[in-house]
């Protein structure tokens, strides 16, 4: 329903080529991005007036929930290599959980329950599914998972080794074969149309999958698990691998 700028940007952004070696992408750098000076890092007012009020901020005296908070995101990095040592299922499940489980429900008047997670979403509609690509989960079969949450269980999609496919569905990112799983998010956009029927319906999405992101990273740091994140996808390999359409779910 009136969402073509939606549809072309969604088509216009699937299945980009991506540089893979070296040697291409430090030309491609140096011509590209070096050739030009890099922008301010930071925005900065100036003032015509020296005597501008300018407030310093307190250091906060933190304790208990708010210093553990703050240290697992002073902790926070992207991780790109990895040990050899499985990763216990019991903490994948707290993270799938955690980051992708239900924690309440709420009663509205006119749209009936909805779900409460630990990320907020758009009209609490929670489009985003989780899939685990496993291969180094201790008790855990290689393969393809999807994260069934009413269930709160995994319900396997495929087996075997799929490093290989994990790297090719990231662009060739390499390094993504040391890992021990790969979760890739996906969208289905009738969950949002139903309710937001607007071009600005398909930002929401962005939205919701960097909320959860950003939760996803900070759990995984907290069990000692180094996160990373990457937006060089091939989303016909992705939707082709998960079995879903690329229309409704993509």
């Amino acid at each position: 329903k009136g969402n073509i700028a939606s549809a072309h940007y969604h088509a216009a952004c699937r299945d980009l080529p991506y540089l893979r070696e070296p040697a291409e992408i430090e030309r491609y750098v140096r011509e590209n991005i070096l050739s030009t000076p890099k922008p301010p890092r930071f925005k900065r007012f100036r003032s015509a007036s020296a005597s501008a009020a300018r407030v310093r901020l307190p250091e906060a005296a933190l304790a208990g929930d708010a210093a553990a908070l703050a240290a697992v995101l002073g902790r926070r990095r992207t991780v790109r290599r990895f040990r050899r040592r499985p990763v216990a299922l019991t903490d994948l499940a707290h993270l799938l959980r955690t980051t992708f489980g239900v924690t309440g429900f709420y009663a509205t008047d006119l749209l009936g329950p909805v779900a409460l997670k630990t990320s907020p979403s758009a009209g609490a509609l929670h489009p985003v599914e989780a899939y685990v690509l496993a291969w180094n989960v201790e008790g855990l079969a290689r393969g393809v998972y999807h994260y069934d949450v009413a269930g709160d269980e995994l319900r396997r999609l495929s087996r075997g080794d799929v490093r290989t496919a994990a790297v090719e569905i990231a662009s060739g990112q390499d390094w993504i074969r040391g890992a021990a799983f790969l979760c890739i998010l996906t969208a289905v956009f009738p969950r949002v149309l139903w309710k937001y029927q607007l071009e600005d319906a398909y930002r929401t999405l962005f939205l919701d999958a960097g909320h959860l992101g950003q939760t996803f990273c900070l759990v995984a740091t907290s069990l000692g698990l180094g996160p990373f994140t990457t937006a060089a996808i091939q989303d016909s390999k992705i939707e082709k691998l998960l079995r879903i359409d690329g229309v409704e779910e993509f």
